[in-house]
C-alpha cells in the first residue's frame, strides 16, 4: 500500500492513483484468501462481505508487527470500501490543515453530507482489539457518529 502520510496534500493527490490501483486486486486476493466467495464482487457490494469478514477474522491471532501491519493494509481498503460504497462516498486526500488525518487516504465527500472517515485508523483500532474482534459493533459506532455530526 502507498504510504499512509503523504508530504504535502499535491503529492498525496498525485499517489491516489496509484493507491487505487493497487486497491481493487489486493482487496480481492484478500476476501479470496479468506474463502469468501465471490470474491470480485466485494468491490461493489462490500456492506453484503461485512458479516463474512468478520467471522473469518474474528479469532485470527496476529503473530507479530508484520501480521498486524498486513492485516490493517487489507482492513483499510475494505473499510474504506464499506464507507463509499455504503453511503457514496470517495476515497481522497485529506487536505484539511490541523486535522488527525491531514495528507492521508480517507473517505468522504458523502451524499448525505457525514464527516469524513479515516479507514486506516478504524482498521489499525479494529487489529488492535483483543479477540474475538467485532467488526460491525465497530463499523456500527463510526456510523453512529457519522449520523450525528452530519
Amino acid at each position: 500500500m502507498p504510504s499512509q502520510h503523504a508530504a504535502t496534500p499535491v503529492e498525496g493527490q498525485v499517489r491516489l492513483d496509484d493507491f487505487h490501483a493497487e486497491l481493487a486486486p489486493v482487496l480481492v486476493n484478500f476476501i479470496d484468501a479468506l474463502g469468501i466467495e465471490p470474491a470480485q464482487e466485494v468491490l461493489t457490494q462490500a456492506g453484503q462481505y461485512l458479516p463474512y469478514v468478520e467471522r473469518a477474522l474474528k479469532d485470527m491471532a496476529v503473530a507479530d508487527e508484520g501480521d498486524r501491519s498486513w492485516l490493517v493494509v487489507r482492513m483499510t481498503y475494505f473499510i474504506g470500501e464499506y464507507f463509499a460504497q455504503q453511503y457514496g462516498g470517495h476515497w481522497h486526500v485529506d487536505e484539511t490543515q490541523g486535522s488527525r488525518s491531514f495528507g492521508r487516504y480517507v473517505v468522504g465527500k458523502f451524499a448525505n453530507g457525514a464527516i469524513t472517515v479515516d479507514p486506516a485508523e478504524i482498521a489499525s483500532a479494529y487489529v488492535d482489539l483483543p479477540c474475538p474482534r467485532p467488526l460491525a459493533v465497530l463499523v456500527a459506532r463510526v456510523e453512529s457518529g457519522m449520523a450525528g455530526l452530519h
